[in-house]
């Protein structure tokens, strides 16, 4: 009997203690009042910890097994073939792809001129993502932006990114089927030579460079060419001319070009007068033997190119005489001096061996 009363009493001692400290953690929350504070999902004072929120500050020092998965996911975002393109990151939650992607995201976001990163949840807030890009690409302030509807925001950002969808395209020009209309930029393939210039080009009127290669060069692609209203950069490659064919830049053409490359061989290459005002550079290959005979001045009318700045001839002295090369170089060189920059022409003479 004994016993069992003091076995009764320490339990009934260990009570009392749990309910005092039951009455203090019951003073302590009200004196807290918590209940005003997160208690379920329905409180509207909530402001939730966004659980993706740490995955993008991780430091990459700190992450372990990502370079491969990393590497694969720039090689797939900035593969040769720059089209329109949605790359999909999946795994289990909390398996890093939010991670992932933003370590991604920072290593080749400089690449493009215009980006944004945001994180969608499954419960997605349309008009908090819609003010998190327009703010990224466009720098809005912040606080107007948040005073604009929704349909106001997706117009802002439909007006912004409008001329941005089609700044560099690689295709290849023997599909013959017709790039976006905002193209900026044509590049063919490398290995790509074409027989003529599509007819399409000349709808392209957004197109400030051009870099292709052409079977033949001739009178008539130098007319397509030309007659592009924003072309600022030409680079053509070819492997001959015509047979004897003079080439000559009219002064109704290319009239806001500022650069033009010429790497085929061309025989005669004249520059009427007004014609490629803007232009600063130039670089062509011309065949010495066959200079003088097809050009009508000795210096190719480079005295009328009255904006340029930066001259680079390459002569081909194949079956040239020593004296038609010398000619040639004194021609170019003494036209330049009269332009109004004075450009030094930078000569380089190509000799073939059999």
């Amino acid at each position: 009997m004994v016993k069992d009363f003091g076995a009764q009493r320490e339990i009934a001692g260990q009570i009392q203690e749990l309910k005092a400290r039951i009455i203090v953690a019951s003073q302590r929350r009200d004196r807290y009042t918590l209940d005003e504070v997160v208690v379920g999902s329905g409180s509207k004072n909530v402001v939730p910890i966004y659980p993706r929120l740490p995955a993008l500050y991780v430091e990459a020092t700190n992450l372990v097994g990502m370079d491969g998965p990393s590497e694969d996911l720039i090689r797939l975002v900035t593969d040769e073939d720059l089209s329109v393109r949605v790359v999909c990151v999946v795994g289990f939650g909390g398996s890093g792809k939010t991670t992932l992607a933003n370590q991604v995201y920072k290593k080749i976001g400089d690449q493009f001129k215009c980006q944004a990163f945001v994180s969608v949840s499954l419960n997605p807030d349309i008009r908090k993502i819609l003010l998190s890009l327009l703010s990224q690409v466009k720098n809005e302030d912040y606080a107007i932006a948040k005073q604009s509807s929704e349909e106001t925001l997706i117009d802002a950002l439909r007006d912004f990114l409008k001329d941005k969808r089609c700044r560099l395209v690689h295709i290849p020009l023997d599909s013959w089927s017709p790039p976006p209309h905002l193209l900026h930029e044509l590049i063919s393939n490398s290995d790509l030579c074409i027989c003529k210039i599509p007819e399409w080009l000349t709808s392209l009127v957004n197109l400030n460079y051009i870099q292709i290669s052409i079977n033949r060069l001739r009178q008539e692609t130098l007319h397509v060419l030309g007659d592009l209203p924003t072309l600022l950069c030409l680079t053509l490659y070819s492997h001959k001319t015509g047979p004897k064919e003079r080439l000559v830049i009219c002064n109704r053409m290319f009239q806001r070009l500022k650069r033009l490359v010429l790497w085929c061989e061309v025989g005669g290459l004249m520059f009427e007068s007004g014609a490629m005002l803007s232009l600063e550079a130039l670089e062509f290959q011309i065949m010495a033997n066959e200079a003088r005979s097809m050009c009508n001045a000795p210096d190719l009318g480079i005295c009328y190119l009255s904006s340029l700045s930066d001259i680079c001839v390459w002569i081909d002295c194949g079956d040239a005489k020593a004296e038609e090369v010398h000619a040639l170089e004194g021609a170019i060189r003494a036209s330049a001096k009269l332009l109004p920059n004075c450009p030094t022409p930078y000569f380089h003479r190509l000799y073939w061996r059999q």
